[in-house]
């Protein structure tokens, strides 16, 4: 039977279930304790809430807030011995509707991977981790494969004053793997990249255009194409293109109060 190393102390359910299901996807050997229970030999880190955690006398404490799974994953693995607060750590992005990341340490551990809901999502990740680990310095490490969704990504995060590189994504999808997202971050990560100092000048193509009305057909079963001035909301990240295939349904009417910028051909 693997050794237990975390205990989850809390009784807030929402909490718990946060918890229980972080630490289960990731195969870490978990108890549950309630209040006042004694902590049994063998448990390195204990996960708690705040309110609970000035209640627990137990040296290796990780304080978890509901919402923030990557966050509380960070300093897990910190306390583990995994990761120190004050490494230089690279984070991944592989640019998409839906990037994925990878939190890599100088060591190529990655001590933390996924999806974001959206591009601008990447800027939440930086704030996240700017408060988790407030000694660290960060570098993100940005792939080149959607140039419309990295010009968002990296003068989101040129707007929090961060390091930012812009990486040839080139070869990020090992031989033999299926594209994901998040292996693809990870291989971003650990590759040196070109240094951004200002923002990028977003210029939209015709054919980025096109694309996204492609999608929109696809995603609408064929029954319609959204409007150019929708695709570029879309593609500026002003709408997603779920509410713009609804705007454009018969018999809904959305008047746009954003000036309609020129694709390029």
């Amino acid at each position: 039977m693997p050794k237990t190393e975390v205990a989850v102390l809390t009784e807030d359910p929402i909490l718990y279930a946060e918890l229980t299901s972080m630490l289960r996807e990731r195969s870490v050997p978990t108890m549950s304790l309630f209040p006042g229970e004694r902590i049994p030999r063998g448990v390195r880190v204990v996960l708690t809430s705040e309110a609970e955690a000035v209640r627990i006398d137990f040296p290796n404490k990780v304080i978890a807030r509901k919402g923030h799974t990557v966050d509380t994953w960070t300093l897990l693995q910190v306390a583990r011995g995994v990761a120190t607060m004050d490494e230089q750590f690279r984070v991944g992005i592989d640019p998409g509707p839906r990037p994925g990341f990878a939190i890599v340490t100088p060591q190529g551990h990655c001590i933390a991977s996924g999806v974001l809901a959206r591009p601008e999502t990447a800027a939440v990740l930086a704030r996240g981790l700017q408060e988790t680990l407030p000694q660290a310095q960060l570098r993100f490490h940005v792939g080149n494969g959607d140039r419309v969704r990295q010009v968002r990504i990296v003068n989101e995060l040129l707007r929090q004053h961060l390091s930012v590189e812009i990486v040839d994504e080139r070869g990020s999808t090992p031989h033999g793997m299926r594209n994901n997202d998040a292996v693809s971050a990870f291989w971003i990560a650990t590759q040196a990249g070109r240094s951004i100092l200002r923002p990028l000048a977003s210029t939209i193509t015709l054919g980025e255009v096109r694309e996204v009305q492609r999608r929109s057909r696809e995603l609408s079963g064929g029954r319609l194409t959204i409007p150019r001035e929708l695709a570029l909301q879309v593609l500026e990240g002003d709408l997603s293109l779920e509410a713009a295939v609804r705007d454009a349904s018969p018999g809904h009417s959305r008047a746009s109060h954003l000036p309609l910028k020129h694709a390029s051909k």
